[in-house]
Formats: structure tokens, sequence, C-alpha cells
């Protein structure tokens, strides 16, 4: 692992400073010479040094390449590494994340409440986009200094494109790897579901609405059965119906034998008394236990909580979601497959070259455009 910028790098970009580092890799501030726009510059180290890790990178640049909103961040370039294994991803600046914001105390009720908004916002996009990003927490939300958010980190994220066809709320597909950071894991998670679906995510947004109102997480689990046991705990045990629902196996048998915590869990209530009406809502509605049972996205959108901060054309979407689908994302590589490392390699470095060549076609075309207005206008009498 090492810190140095690889030469061709540096003649794109002047690095101004360290800003973090990680299991991942290290970013840096940097400035882009050519537009003169200020970067996050990341290295990530052996983002093809295996199988899994290939995949993980192939994901999230294929995914960042395709998903375009307000509240997603923006993947603005992507450089080689002369090792092959190492990358290059160059991002907008964000200046924090949630994560900092939350334990610096600084927030006031109505940022609090816009940030909910926003994080809403971008997991609804998301879902219709079908897109699960299966890693949201804190850490993973960032923020500008206008408390903008942006939703980050895609490594983990799936779609739903080759799965049957059904709507997202109900598709399912197989889970095959780690997913989750454990204190904003869902029940069905935590017990080992083979199945998954988009309200896995609602349950993790509950979870930070929640940290981001009261400053400090909600279930801080130091194992999976505690982390369980708190759930229960605050939630109340779920009936035979719902552990049903999770699709788990020997869920009841884990449930009925979780051990009692050393200190009784608040209600889900209790522990968001002083809390709106609204917020306590919200939030209860996203941490039902059962997945079928939560709300969804486009319904959090209409939620009291999130709507005074919705334009009239995001109330009509939320209303009618059918009558304005968007795309399902495509990724050429599909997620139940594990494809080689050279692979993954190739089918990353294609697909940006096919996608810079489409933009400068596209610039050409406007170009040509622009100059035949001037030649005509140039003409007139």
């Amino acid at each position: 692992m090492s810190l140095e910028v690889d030469s061709h790098v540096e003649k794109r970009y002047s690095i101004e400073r360290h800003i973090g580092s990680g299991a991942y890799g290290v970013v840096w501030r940097a400035v882009d010479r050519k537009s003169k726009q200020v970067v996050a510059l990341k290295k990530v180290y052996d983002g093809f040094g295996n199988q899994q890790d290939a995949q993980r990178t192939y994901r999230e640049v294929m995914l960042l390449q395709r998903l375009q909103h307000p509240n997603v961040i923006q993947l603005l370039n992507v450089m080689r590494a002369v090792n092959g294994n190492d990358l290059y991803l160059a991002f907008e600046l964000m200046e924090t994340d949630l994560h900092a914001v939350i334990r610096s105390g600084i927030l006031q009720p109505i940022h609090k409440q816009f940030i909910a908004y926003q994080i809403v916002r971008s997991v609804r996009y998301l879902h219709a986009r079908g897109v699960i990003h299966r890693d949201l927490k804190p850490a993973n939300i960032l923020l500008n200094s206008e408390c903008v958010v942006k939703m980050a980190d895609f490594g983990l994220a799936r779609t739903l494109r080759n799965l049957p066809q059904e709507t997202a709320a109900t598709s399912h597909a197989a889970l095959t790897d780690y997913i989750a950071t454990r204190w904003y894991r869902s029940p069905e998670v935590l017990l080992g579901t083979r199945v998954y679906d988009l309200s896995m995510d609602m349950w993790a947004v509950g979870c930070i609405v929640a940290e981001l109102l009261l400053g400090t997480p909600l279930f801080r689990g130091d194992s999976t059965l505690n982390q369980l046991s708190m759930i229960v705990g605050a939630l109340g045990e779920p009936s035979r119906e719902q552990i049903e629902e999770l699709n788990a196996p020997h869920a009841d048998d884990v449930i009925a034998k979780l051990p009692p915590l050393d200190k009784p869990q608040d209600s889900l209530r209790h522990a968001l008394s002083g809390q709106t009406s609204d917020a306590v809502n919200l939030i209860t509605a996203m941490l039902a236990f059962s997945p079928k049972d939560r709300i969804t996205a486009n319904e959090a959108m209409l939620h009291p909580y999130i709507a005074p901060f919705c334009s009239a054309e995001e109330i009509e979407i939320a209303k009618a979601p059918a009558a304005h689908a968007l795309e399902a994302v495509d990724v050429p590589l599909p997620d139940a497959t594990r494809f080689a490392v050279s692979e993954y390699r190739d089918a990353l470095y294609e697909d940006i070259a096919k996608s810079r060549r489409e933009l400068r076609q596209t610039r050409s075309k406007r170009n040509l455009k622009a100059a035949r207005i001037v030649s005509l206008e140039e003409g007139d009498p």
C-alpha cells in the first residue's frame, strides 16, 4: 500500500493534501489541471488484487457511471495505475460525512430534517433505478458546508436488472457476500436470510435518521446476537408470521434463544421520546420487523416529516411511481456470476473508453450544430 501517486496521474492532478485513508485506499484533495476543478482523488489499493475486490471495484465504477442524481456522488474520472492492480478515482469534493457531523452536535432540527429528506430522496432514486445500496451508514453519506447530501460507496450495491420480472419492492436475489455494518443491518440480514429486497435499505435509513436525531446509534450491538436482542427488545417479540416473512432458516429458534440483555432495552417509542410525532412515526415505519411491513422510499417521500421539502414534481412522482418509471441500471457483467479478475478489469476500462468516445461524439455534434448556427447568423442580411 503506497501513498505515492503515479506520475501520469500527477500530470493530470495537482495534489494539495491528504484528507483520508482506509482499508480500501487513500484520498487526497487535488486540483484537475485541465478543468481547475477541486476534486477528491482516491487511490484504490488492489482494486483488482483478487476476484472479490475486482467485482467490488467493477460494481462501484459501473454503477456510478450510470447513476446521475443531485444526491449521489459524482464520479469524474477513472485512471489506471501503473501496477495494474490499483486504480485512481476522481470524485466531486465533499467536506465531511454524516458520521462526523452527527458527532459534532452542530445540527439544528431543521438541518436534520433536511438531511433526512435528501437521504430518502437519494434512496428513492436508487430503488427506482433498480439498485440496492446494501451498505447505508452515516460514514457513507457525504455532506458539504451547505448541508447537501451525496450518497457514496457503492462497492456492495446490487442491481435488480437481471432478476425475474417483479416489482422493485418485491424482487429478491441471493445474498452472497458481506453486507451492511452491523448497527444498520436489518433483522433478516442478521439472521442470515438467503433472499433480500429493497426494504433492507429502508431499515438502514430508519437507523440513520434515528441516529441523526438522537446523536448516537440506535442499536449498538457488539455481536450479531446482541444486535438482534436489542432490536427485539425495542420492537417487541415478533410473531411467528413476522419471523417466517424474514425468509431466514432457523430464525425462530435463534430468536427464541436470544440471550437476555444486561440492561433492558427501551421500547423504540421510548427511545425516541422528545422527538416530533412525525419523526417518530417515520422511523417506526422504517423499522418494521418484517420487510414487507416497512415503508418504501416512495411512501417515505409523502410522509409528513419528509414531504415539506419535496417539490411538486417529487410529490407527483411518489404518488404515481409507475407512471414515472426510470430505466433500470444495466451492468454488463451480472452480479450472480463471478468472473476472472482480468475480465472485470478489461470490462471496466472498455466501458470507460466507450463512454469517453460517446462523450467526444456528443461534443463534436454540439460544436458542429453551434458552428452551423453561427454560420447562418453571419450569413443573414
